[in-house]
């Protein structure tokens, strides 16, 4: 077996590198960025999830179909606050 920085790069040596071209935003349906983009502004402007998950232990799940019930929340923003606040306090 070969390491993955081998496959890689023999994978991607075997591709044509495509030229870039600008095009008006409406006429960019069906192609893809050269270049990565990165906003200046977070969007939306506050904190918010894509979606919600269901965290599972794959031993409750072995005799799937099987139906979980659910044990507790929790909202990200709140933890990762919590999380800096003792990360800050626990440097000084």
């Amino acid at each position: 077996m070969i390491e993955l920085e081998e496959a890689q790069e023999f994978v991607f040596g075997q591709c044509l590198k495509l030229s870039a071209d600008e095009v008006e935003i409406s006429k960019s349906r069906g192609l893809v960025l050269a270049k990565t983009v990165i906003s200046n502004d977070d969007i939306p402007p506050f904190p918010n999830t894509a979606m919600d998950g269901y965290a599972v232990r794959a031993f409750d799940t072995e005799l799937a179909p099987v139906e979980l019930n659910v044990i507790g929340t929790f909202r990200l923003e709140r933890f990762l606050i919590l999380k800096l606040a003792l990360v800050k306090q626990s440097e000084s």
